[in-house]
């Protein structure tokens, strides 16, 4: 980064801090003493200070600089960022060829010995130097361009680890929810084969892969697709789904698809560990079919990682809990189970789902929580079919037993995720 570019960025930040609080349209429009050519850069710290707080308040409180409101909206939080820390052996080089903002290379390059960050847009790359300095971190190295023409040299300075954060391409179809890894560029399979041909041609060793994709890409398609893969993360903060990490060794490590741990975590915003839990999608499907039955003293809701794994089965099996019905995703049982990675509830009632109780709901019950799992209403058709409106304490789960009888279970709430920011 040039003097003149950083002069620029710092007074930026200054009058960002003059205009603290400030209206971020006013300042575009009205009269004032930013200069015209800054306003807009100004005006964007402002709109986006409330969500780099919440994201990222390190880099909020430390004064960092953001280009444009859409950085902010694709970085990593930092929960997920720290999480990726595990990765890193001490005193390792570490390259992240699709850098982006830069949240994850400054997390990463606190343990590792250097970080070389690629990214190829411009305006990015100096924001990420802008902040890499702010946050005291001397040992990034930062390459403007594409990773194309960066992997070599990073192979050869030794990289020991390749983080990758491939983007959905602009020519894929943006309306499908769930998409495959092959519609992401950098083309991960292939640039893993590149690097590969080309450390066994130097002699060199290969190096390890760590590929964050987004949740919406199919668990089993993903596994099919990537050959290698030695192990993944589903990562959760708060019972969001943030992301899956999928980790491939250079030594070779082999799993079929099926036999590849599953590791799921779910994390409060402080990046501490809520709950884990470890399976593999042929241990899933080798497991006999869950007992079913009627609620019991305690129900149990899988956390939202545990949901996208698909790991029900399992998590039946570990913790000794019955099913109450096939496709509800709801456990039951008479002794308490402490460490269920998901939210625990006390039954205080079951009610029938029929005319003659829906009649006496409201007045028993103004307010409540609802969620409906495996119910034929939603939760706004069941408000207002039974004109109970949303708040209070009680909690009231809609959903169909194995019998096939819909109830609603009165239930009250065991523990609460740890609080934070960070």
């Amino acid at each position: 980064m040039s003097k003149p570019e950083k002069d620029t960025i710092d007074t930026v930040m200054r009058l960002t801090e003059e205009y603290r609080g400030k209206n971020p349209d006013r300042l575009l429009l009205g009269e004032n003493s930013i200069p015209v050519e800054l306003r807009k850069e100004v005006a964007t710290q402002l709109e986006c200070a409330s969500s780099l707080f919440s994201k990222v308040r390190l880099w909020h409180d430390t004064g960092c600089y953001v280009p444009d409101k859409l950085s902010v909206e694709q970085c990593s939080g930092m929960a997920t960022a720290l999480y990726k820390q595990r990765f890193v052996r001490k005193n390792s080089i570490v390259a992240d060829i699709t850098g982006g903002l830069g949240v994850d290379s400054s997390c990463l390059a606190r343990i590792a010995r250097k970080l070389i960050y690629v990214e190829r847009n411009d305006r990015l790359c100096r924001a990420a130097e802008y902040n890499f300095h702010r946050l005291g971190l001397d040992n990034i190295e930062v390459f403007n361009g594409d990773l194309n023409d960066r992997w070599r040299y990073v192979i050869e300075q030794g990289a020991e680890l390749f983080y990758i954060d491939p983007a959905r391409r602009e020519q894929a179809d943006k309306y499908k929810r769930v998409y495959a890894l092959r519609d992401c560029e950098p083309n991960v399979s292939v640039l893993m084969e590149n690097i590969r041909a080309y450390c066994k041609s130097k002699k060199l060793r290969e190096p390890d892969f760590l590929i964050k994709v987004s949740p919406m890409l199919d668990l089993s398609a993903l596994f099919l697709d990537l050959p290698g893969i030695s192990r993944a993360h589903i990562v959760s903060v708060s019972n969001e789904v943030k992301e899956i990490l999928l980790y491939v060794c250079g030594k070779g490590e082999t799993h079929t698809a099926g036999q590849i741990p599953v590791h799921v975590v779910d994390l409060n915003s402080l990046g501490e560990e809520n709950y884990t839990l470890t399976g593999s999608l042929d241990e899933e499907k080798e497991l006999p079919a869950s007992v079913y039955a009627a609620p019991q003293t305690y129900l149990y809701e899988p956390g939202a990682s545990v949901m996208k794994s698909g790991l029900f089965k399992t998590i039946a099996s570990r913790y000794r809990l019955s099913a109450l019905a096939a496709n509800s995703h709801l456990y039951t049982s008479r002794e308490f189970v402490s460490c269920f990675p998901g939210r625990s509830f006390s039954i205080r009632g079951v009610l029938p789902f029929k005319s003659s109780v829906i009649k006496t709901l409201k007045k028993e019950y103004p307010k409540a929580q609802i969620t409906c799992r495996n119910f034929p209403l939603s939760v706004d058709e069941l408000r207002k079919k039974t004109g109970i409106k949303d708040g209070s304490e009680v909690i009231l789960y809609a959903t169909t037993l194995y019998s096939g009888e819909r109830v609603l279970l009165r239930c009250e709430r065991i523990g609460l995720e740890p609080l934070g920011a960070i």
